[in-house]
């Protein structure tokens, strides 16, 4: 599980990295892997999928709201959209 759950941290610490966040990647990796990871458990304990939804907007939120941003979530693409 260490493994596994480390490849994600790491994944998510060049996110953060890429979205301007290097002196701060790997702290915000943990937060964001520990977030999914408990809603998982959490929904499976109480069977409600909907507790890992509502904890993926408050993630998303939150990482929405981090300083010097290079990415902006949600926004990617929205050009190519929006000019057909």
């Amino acid at each position: 599980a260490a493994d596994i759950i480390g490849d994600f941290v790491n994944w998510a610490q060049r996110q953060f990295e890429a979205l301007g966040h290097p002196e701060t990647a790997r702290a915000l990796a943990i937060t964001l892997v520990s977030g999914v990871q408990g809603a998982i458990i959490m929904a499976k304990a109480f069977n409600d999928p909907n507790i890992i939804m509502t904890e993926i907007d408050r993630l998303t939120l939150w990482i929405e709201t981090l300083p010097n941003r290079k990415i902006q979530i949600g926004k990617v693409g929205l050009k190519s959209q929006t000019a057909a």
